[in-house]
């Protein structure tokens, strides 16, 4: 019985010498990754350039209503099925998009690449009744259209081009 007491407070004096250890491990972890945000933070204002007036406008731009002219994998006629294509940003970060029988709501994250608008999204929605979901992004390009690609969770994927509404022509842009 002595053995078995022995044994359980060597333990314990093992268990509180862990714990101790432990916790100066976790204080070091925190005080390293205090001091790698800081310098992500240093790297961050380094690499990207304050933008200018004429910039933040262009990245204020994409927050329309625009209208798909063009996907990789279906032809207009499908895009425009059950009413015309249209993929759509707004100013609260978020945005919506329909094609073919699909509609989707978006969770948008604006950035900048090579000095021109970029957004990041990840999307769910409704495909004939199926819950569908999954991400995409797009560009606004320099001539003024948006190039982009949507994916599918576990699914299809399509590279897709627009243009502003008010640059539609058919008279269907809704």
């Amino acid at each position: 019985m002595l053995a078995a007491l022995l044994l359980d407070v060597n333990r314990m004096v093992s268990a509180d010498s862990y714990l101790s250890r432990l916790r100066a491990a976790l204080g070091r972890v925190r005080a390293a990754h205090a001091g790698r945000a800081s310098t992500l933070q240093r790297c961050r204002a380094q690499v990207i350039p304050t933008a200018t007036q004429e910039q933040e406008e262009l990245v204020k731009r994409p927050v329309e209503r625009w209208r798909i002219v063009e996907m990789e994998m279906w032809d207009q006629e499908a895009i425009d099925l059950v009413r015309p294509g249209f993929i759509e940003f707004t100013n609260d970060g978020t945005g919506r998009f329909g094609f073919i029988a699909v509609t989707g709501q978006m969770d948008c994250r604006w950035a900048e690449r090579d000095g021109q608008p970029f957004v990041e999204f990840s999307w769910d929605g409704d495909d004939e009744g199926d819950q569908v979901s999954g991400r995409g992004w797009a560009a606004l390009a320099l001539d003024g259209t948006l190039s982009g690609h949507l994916f599918f969770h576990m699914g299809d994927d399509s590279s897709f081009r627009a243009t502003p509404l008010a640059e539609d022509n058919t008279g269907n842009g809704h």
